[in-house]
């Protein structure tokens, strides 16, 4: 699980620091993509090397998700039992799980921004009654 939760813990780090040369480039004029999870692994996969690194990613994402789900099924390290840590590395699981899948999607070449998908989610939940509240 140790080598699992570093992997995972580098892959979060290199995600950052590719949102953050993205937005670096969208800031200065040079690029005009999207700047979001999705965008910054599309644009790693269209370098050199990048599909490696990619592959390198979405698997310290599952082994970052992997740490969180047992953290939630046996408990955080210096938290004893009680369900808020345990909810949060749950919740936090889930996040990097989606994620994983992300950085798979793209490498499996699936095209379109969390952007988009986000307003296509968000437009099919308002169409149903109480949609806009839930939203």
């Amino acid at each position: 699980m140790h080598v699992a939760a570093r992997l995972g813990l580098t892959a979060r780090g290199l995600i950052y620091l590719l949102l953050g040369a993205l937005t670096f480039a969208v800031a200065l004029g040079g690029r005009r993509s999207d700047t979001d999870q999705r965008g910054a692994l599309q644009a790693l996969a269209a370098h050199p090397g990048g599909l490696i690194l990619l592959w390198v990613i979405a698997l310290g994402f599952v082994g970052y998700a992997l740490w969180r789900f047992a953290e939630a099924a046996f408990g955080v390290a210096g938290a004893g039992d009680r369900a808020g840590p345990r909810l949060q590395s749950f919740a936090r699981g889930v996040v990097y799980a989606l994620l994983a899948a992300t950085g798979f999607s793209v490498i499996a070449g699936r095209r379109g921004s969390q952007a988009g998908q986000s307003r296509e989610l968000s437009a099919r939940v308002m169409s149903h009654t109480g949609g806009r509240l839930l939203v």
